[in-house]
Formats: structure tokens, sequence, C-alpha cells
């Protein structure tokens, strides 16, 4: 397949070998359960303090669509309202403006790039590239690749460490690659299972989880030492992840069940459904709601994180996917064919 081949078919094969939604079957209920849980160190866990009820009840709005060719599929915004959006059918990041929510240039990556975020300064930017199994760094300020760093496998997802030292990057094997963010040295890698896809960090910065799609798991992982430390296995398909506030409960999107609510401590789950897969998710931390993207209903579910009580659904069309905060509050939306901006 050409890596700059855009057409819906043969996307859906790209897609579908590594970051797509599969088979699947929902279910309705809200009964917590007990999944299985491993503590890789046996160690007892201190419980995080209650959560705190979010008072966000403010109905999000679509404020602007700005179609794009080849395939908007990853998004990131900076401090600064610098955006890119990695163009999965194209080899390159488109680049725009959050003050104007315009595009005006693109920059080449290489081959089917998936995923974007920025450092926490917002002075480079990494994607991950699926058939060109590589990690790229782009100068923000310059807007000029600068690194290129080899993977064994496809790129799939990726997120940076708070303290901005640190890249990890998930591949279609189920390695995850911790890549020194100054040398772009491989640290380490370990072995999260298949299809690893969905990252988030513990408010502190204490815990990383890592979901795999094709296991049914999440892992927790210690950045210090690089070790996994708990298995969750949630079951279905788990895609994206979140955080609460406090650290007490982590939020899986699942393309067989829903929404799934772990309580990080006891293990226990409880899942809503929608009657359909669920994808994309984000936490909005402004609002303190929950976005959560449904690519075969053209939707994107607003939920209060506290009870998950509906606040909005918007109809964006597309395939939504993936989901991105700037630090105004706005929310940005990829669904294959436009970047959609909600506030």
């Amino acid at each position: 397949m050409s890596c700059t081949h855009t057409s819906r078919g043969a996307l859906a094969v790209l897609v579908s070998a590594g970051l797509g939604l599969g088979v699947w079957s929902c279910t309705s209920d809200q009964v917590p359960t007990e999944p299985s849980v491993t503590d890789g160190n046996g160690s007892a866990v201190a419980a995080p303090a209650a959560e705190a009820v979010a008072a966000s009840t403010s109905s999000p709005q679509v404020v602007s669509t700005v179609s794009m060719s080849g395939t908007p599929y990853g998004v990131a915004v900076n401090r600064n309202g610098v955006i890119y959006v990695a163009k999965i059918g194209t080899t390159k990041l488109a680049r725009g403006k959050l003050e104007t929510r315009s595009f005006t240039s693109n920059i080449f990556v290489g081959s089917t790039p998936p995923h974007v975020v920025f450092n926490p300064s917002g002075t480079t930017a990494y994607a991950t590239l699926q058939t060109g199994q590589a990690l790229v760094a782009v100068d923000v300020a310059s807007n000029r690749l600068i690194k290129k760093v080899p993977l064994a496998s496809d790129g799939f997802n990726l997120i940076v460490s708070p303290s901005g030292k640190r890249v990890y990057v998930t591949t279609a094997d189920g390695t995850l690659y911790v890549v020194n963010a100054l040398t772009y040295h491989v640290v380490t890698t370990l072995f999260v299972v298949a299809a690893a896809n969905g990252l988030a960090w513990s408010p502190d910065g204490s815990v990383l989880y890592v979901s795999s799609r094709d296991a049914g798991t999440v892992v927790a992982i210690n950045p210090a030492t690089n070790t996994i430390t708990r298995t969750y296995h949630v079951g279905g398909m788990p895609q994206r992840l979140a955080v609460a506030p406090n650290g007490s409960k982590l939020f899986v999107a699942n393309e067989v069940s829903g929404l799934n609510v772990v309580v990080v401590t006891s293990g226990a789950m409880s899942s809503t459904s929608f009657g359909t897969a669920a994808y994309g998710l984000g936490l909005n931390p402004r609002s303190g709601q929950l976005y959560v993207t449904l690519p075969e209903t053209g939707e994107v579910r607003v939920l209060t994180r506290a009870t998950l009580t509906p606040v909005k659904t918007l109809h964006i069309g597309g395939t939504p996917r993936n989901v991105a905060f700037a630090s105004d509050g706005t929310t940005l939306v990829t669904n294959e064919e436009a970047v959609v901006f909600i506030k």
C-alpha cells in the first residue's frame, strides 16, 4: 500500500491492522465487578482520597469544523496554541493555530503517522509512524524534523513524561519503548502485550497506565524502575485512557463494553454501554468532563466525570477518533475528515 494513499478502503486495512475497531458486542451491565488483578510487587497500596464531584455542567458546542485531507487521526495542541494533526493517510503532520482555528502548513515526517504529542514546554512535538516504524521529533519553532528513532514494529501511540525527560512509545507487537528525550537513546523496552494503544499518567506521575487492545488489559508501570507493577483485566478491547484528578479511578474507552471505570486500589470495575464501540477518550482539565468518541455513529459523548451523567451528545459526523484539550478549555476532535473544535 502506498503511504500516501488516502482512500477509505486502503485506510480501513491499515487501521484494522493496528488501530481499528474490530468486532464487538455491547452490554449494558452497570453492576460493579471485580476483574482479575495482578499486583506485581505484592505491596499494599494506600487508598487515594475520596474523589470530589465535578461541579461543571456546562453544555459544550461545536464552534468550528475544519475539513482536512489525508485522514486526520491524532491531534495535539501546546500551551501557545500551536496545533499538530497526524494525517495517517499521508506522510505529514498538519500545523495550525488555535487562535484562528486554521491550518497553514504541513511537515513531512514519514509513512502513516497516527499520533502526535508535545513535550510539557511545547517546544518539541513527537509523532509515531505506523508503517514507517519510527518515533520522530519535530522542532516547533522551526517546524522542522530533527530526529527519527527506529522501532522494530509499527508505531502506535505515545506519551511524554510530566518532566519532559522521557518519551514512551507503543507498538503493534506490544513493546513499550522508553526513550531519552534529550539524547533519543532507547533507555529500555517492556512487553505490555500486543496492540498497546492507550496511555495515561497518574496525577503525580508515579504510574503510567498502558492498555492492550488485543489482551483486554491495562498495565500499571512504575517509571522509576520501568517495571509492570499491576495488571487490570478489564476485558473487551480497551483503547484510550484517562485518570481522575486524584488518581483514584481509571477510565477506559472500550470497543466492546463502552466506558470502563476502574477503582485503582481494589480493581473494582463498572461499565457504561453506549450501544456501540467507544474509542477515543479524554478528560477536559477545565470543565472536568469526560469526552468519549464513538466512531461508528459519528458522535462524541460528553459526561460528568464523577457520576457519568450525560451532558451532551455531539453529532460531528465522520469517524471520530482522538481528543485533545487546549489550555483555554477548547476540545479538539479528529474524525478522519476534519478537525472539530468544541467549546
